[in-house]
């Protein structure tokens, strides 16, 4: 029983990141738009900022860059 719990979160996993292949969107730094706000998109290229933010989810801490 416990292999097949283990191979039905495979399963379940691979559906999930197929579904999420199908649905992301992959933008340039310039056509960054409200209409994607919500969406999965993917986005290349140098961040800058001139506050401290932090994304727990992602565990990502960005820093001004003076």
């Amino acid at each position: 029983m416990f292999v097949l719990i283990l191979k039905g979160r495979a399963v379940q996993t691979a559906l999930s990141l197929d579904e999420g292949l199908r649905e992301v969107k992959s933008l340039q730094m310039s056509e960054v738009r409200p209409e994607n706000h919500d969406k999965l998109v993917h986005l290349m290229g140098e961040l800058k900022t001139d506050k401290v933010s932090l994304c727990y989810v992602l565990h990502v801490i960005l820093t001004p860059q003076h």
